[in-house]
């Protein structure tokens, strides 16, 4: 398995229609705090997001970085992006979206394909109240990409209603069983060896330091899964 970074952390970095840009007035309106102390930039141009992150996941020493390709059409731009992976002895695993809960006979051609692979995120299944381990051992199988999270689950009842809330935090300090969910895909994942296991922390509070959650994450998992880690 190998260690890589995703571009859903920095989502305050890169701004967005859901999170806004740190670097403009109008972000005063949405309620949220600066960073006033984060070692994050405030932000980055949307235009440079890959190139940021390439370069971010060099400095980290990590394998493998998740993202977007924003201009597939520019075999310029794809020529640099090469270049700059090739340079730092990077892999790059490309994020595309498709809909494939969709219904009659397209949505048959895109499932009935041995090329599906399931980017299976071990935080995101506790939003739907189902236990990411027993996630896993459904979802290991068909699983390409992981998407390595962890989230703190508190109760919160300001009424007479028993409800909860989560928040993502940095690796090993959450509630996700990270390491048994590892273990399950050393087991049956189709190719464990080169499993990538994107580091992504979201949903993030936002005054928060992505850098700092990313350096202390890198290093609790670089320790606590030395043994999974090519």
């Amino acid at each position: 398995m190998r260690l890589g970074l995703t571009s859903s952390t920095y989502q305050y970095l890169f701004g967005g229609w859901l999170f806004p840009d740190r670097s403009k007035l109008d972000f005063n309106l949405y309620g949220q705090p600066y960073p006033y102390f984060a070692q994050t930039p405030v932000h980055v141009d949307p235009a440079q997001q890959l190139e940021w992150l390439i370069e971010k996941t060099a400095r980290l020493e990590l394998d493998v970085v998740h993202a977007g390709i924003a201009r597939w059409d520019d075999p310029r731009y794809l020529d640099k992006i090469k270049s700059m992976l090739a340079r730092h002895e990077l892999e790059l695993m490309p994020a595309i979206a498709g809909d494939f809960v969709n219904t009659g006979d397209e949505a048959k051609k895109a499932i009935d394909s041995p090329s599906l692979r399931f980017l299976f995120d071990t935080g995101n299944t506790l939003t739907v109240c189902e236990d990411p381990v027993d996630a896993a051992l459904d979802a290991a199988k068909h699983t390409a990409l992981v998407h390595l999270k962890d989230l703190r689950v508190h109760p919160w009842n300001p009424g007479r209603e028993f409800v909860s809330v989560m928040y993502a935090c940095p690796l090993g300090r959450g509630h996700v069983d990270n390491r048994r969910i590892l273990e399950i895909m050393r087991e049956q994942a189709p190719d464990p060896k080169n499993l990538c296991l994107s580091l992504e922390l979201m949903p993030m509070p936002p005054n928060e330091d992505e850098d700092r959650w990313v350096d202390a994450s890198i290093a609790y998992a670089k320790q606590a899964f030395a043994e999974f880690l090519n």
